[in-house]
């Protein structure tokens, strides 16, 4: 900065005698210009510098807070085993041993709020082309957030009756195999929640936990089941279950043929067989005092949600392909069956049940007779129901990608499954 000085100070000196002034009144604007732009890239490289250094320094600081001892004990004033005093004592510590490293701090605090670590710091930088406008100084400020204990992942599958036996059961020689989902069994029975009957029987997830446990053949659940931290409350409990209008269509029975269905109430249930092929126009399709049935036949929708409005609205797929794939904005954006929280037996039987989308059916026990290997391609499927008992033969392959494609996955499945004993961890 001090070369730009010098350099326009000799050019405004000889610009009266110098032939070529204009041009060197031109040459000193531009250089003027091209000084301001140094010294502002100077000032925030400076200040950018400072506050990745002293983030770096209370993020390390606020961990080693927490991580003073192992434990996730968390009672009357004790986190991760020691008092909260303490945790904060090792982190002013911590960072007071990192001061040397840093620029001089203003000031700098760590304190809890409810069971979060806080770190923050602040120190103001003096400035270059700044300071000629009278700001001599910059303030930075940073802050961290740190806790200790488990981390809450997105849920795929999860069996919700907090009691019932058999919530997660798997019987003749079917698998389900589902390496990225997290499966959870909320039910408390003692030890039959999670019941592979037969050695031919395995259940593959990311994670596998009931709030009970298991029975019979549990080293055929991969990883091995665990016993969950807690029962969870329904995640979509604020959500409004679509109720039966005047009636949009009555008994409506498809036998054989194509036929396009639009959006409304149907009284009396819906009943395809025989062969038919149905395509779902987009919409909301309310199903009411009656069974949905696909027998025998194909169904596709693509920004369809199926809600069954009622005890009597229950699903019969039998020997069908099922391929629905849920809205990707409004109200039920996600959702591709939803079903009011009443009880309810649903049957899925020999059929491709290729759904992406969020199957809510909070109440619905499900009875799942699965045979061979059905081809899924949806991206991702998230079951919320009552609970499942599979059985037949063959491999049901559940996909959990929620990343890709355009249904977006609720925000509020999104921190639902607890992952225990993972420490200390950064949440801001």
């Amino acid at each position: 900065m001090k070369k730009c000085y010098f350099v326009l100070r000799a050019l405004v000196r000889n610009m009266s005698s110098n032939e070529s002034g204009a041009v060197a009144v031109l040459f000193a604007v531009g250089l003027f210009m091209l000084c301001g732009v140094a010294g502002i890239a100077l000032d925030y490289s400076r200040a950018t510098w400072t506050q990745s250094n002293v983030q770096q320094a209370l993020d390390a600081a606020v961990l080693a807070g927490l991580s003073e001892t192992g434990s996730a004990e968390s009672l009357s004033g004790v986190v991760g085993g020691s008092s909260k005093d303490q945790k904060i004592e090792i982190a002013n510590k911590y960072f007071g041993a990192n001061l040397k490293h840093l620029p001089k701090l203003d000031k700098f605090s760590f304190a809890f709020e409810d069971e979060a670590l806080v770190g923050q710091a602040s120190v103001r930088i003096n400035t270059t082309l700044l300071a000629a406008l009278g700001f001599g100084k910059v303030a930075v400020e940073t802050i961290s957030k740190g806790i200790y204990g488990s981390v809450h992942e997105p849920v795929c599958f999860m069996a919700m009756h907090p009691t019932r036996k058999h919530t997660l059961e798997l019987n003749g020689s079917v698998s389900v195999i589902a390496p990225d989902c997290n499966i959870y069994g909320n039910s408390d029975n003692f030890d039959d929640v999670v019941d592979p009957h037969t050695a031919d029987n395995f259940l593959v997830g990311k994670s596998v936990q009931a709030v009970g446990f298991g029975h019979h053949y549990v080293n055929n659940v991969a990883p091995p089941l665990e016993h969950a931290p807690e029962l969870i409350p329904d995640p979509l409990a604020a959500l409004a279950i679509p109720t039966a209008g005047p009636c949009s269509f009555n008994n409506t029975t498809i036998s054989g043929g194509s036929k396009i269905l639009t959006p409304g109430t149907y009284c009396g249930g819906l009943n395809i067989s025989n062969g038919a092929d149905v395509s779902f126009s987009p919409g909301t399709y309310v199903i009411s005092g009656g069974a949905f049935v696909v027998s025998d036949s194909r169904i596709t929708g693509v920004g369809i949600t199926v809600a069954l409005a009622d005890s009597s609205a229950t699903l019969f797929w039998t020997s069908s392909q099922i391929k629905l794939t849920a809205p990707t904005s409004g109200q039920y954006a996600g959702m591709a069956v939803i079903g009011a929280r009443l009880p309810a037996n649903h049957i899925i039987n020999a059929s491709t049940v290729d759904i992406c989308g969020v199957v809510y059916v909070l109440n619905g026990a499900f009875s799942w007779v699965n045979s061979g290997t059905p081809v899924i391609t949806a991206n991702w499927t998230a079951w919320i129901i009552d609970g499942v008992s599979w059985d037949g033969d063959g491999t049901l392959h559940y996909n959990f990608d929620i990343n890709t494609g355009n249904v977006p996955y609720p925000a509020a499945l999104m921190n639902i499954v607890p992952r225990p004993g993972v420490g200390p961890r950064l949440v801001f």
